[in-house]
């Protein structure tokens, strides 16, 4: 293997871990279970799969390297299966799983050399993520339903004073969670919470009711 080979293996690599890191970024952001290392690993996998398929086939191993991507396809379902929860009647993570399908199909296409395609197709689910789901919050801003995710101090106070918060605009909790995130400092909580509003109230009256509690860093959907 030649000092090109190598950079092209390289360029590949470090073109599947910016792609697929683009969208992962936008998955962490909204506190998904499957965030930004998680897609980076699923792409740069599916690349290097490609890779082996055609570094096996310059060194006159006979084999179908469409099968391999294959594998990646099927098998990135199981993965995808995991991010998917239900709670009741509403099922949460399809979106996550489908960003994860995708974000490796992108490292299939680095790994065969197809960049224009893959480029653009990040781009595009990119592209789908936040501008769709600015448009998402627009629409839902007075939905009856609302999932709001809070950063706070590590507290029992601070989650009984978001109660009473909720309670003041009859919203119904339907759900609280607490979401373990590995990056988060040890005096601080992360927390999601469903919501039921028996009045339309807007979701920035709540948020900003929230934030101005003492201890609360951050509050979003």
């Amino acid at each position: 293997m030649g000092i090109m080979d190598i950079l092209i293996a390289a360029m590949k690599l470090v073109l599947a871990v910016v792609l697929s890191g683009l969208i992962g970024l936008e998955r962490e952001h909204k506190h998904r279970p499957a965030g930004f290392k998680t897609h980076i690993l699923v792409c740069v996998g599916a690349t290097l799969t490609m890779m082996i398929s055609l570094y096996m086939r310059e060194k006159g191993i006979e084999t179908d390297g469409s099968r391999l991507g294959a594998q990646v396809i099927s098998g990135i379902g199981f993965l995808g299966a995991g991010t998917i929860i239900r709670e009741g009647a509403n099922v949460r993570g399809l979106t996550t799983a489908a960003t994860l399908w995708a974000v490796a199909c992108i490292g299939l296409a680095v790994g065969i050399g197809y960049y224009i395609g893959a480029i653009f197709a990040s781009l595009i689910i990119f592209a789908v993520l936040k501008i769709l789901g600015i448009i998402g919050s627009k629409l839902n801003e007075q939905s009856a339903n609302l999932i709001i995710h809070i950063t706070a101090k590590n507290s029992p106070e601070i989650i009984g004073q978001i109660c009473r918060v909720l309670g003041k605009f009859k919203a119904t909790v339907k759900n609280m969670e607490f979401i373990s995130d590995e990056e988060t400092e040890e005096d601080k909580v992360m927390l999601c919470f469903t919501l039921i509003l028996i009045h339309r109230t807007p979701h920035t009256e709540i948020f900003s009711a929230i934030s101005a509690i003492d201890g609360v860093y951050k509050v979003e959907e």
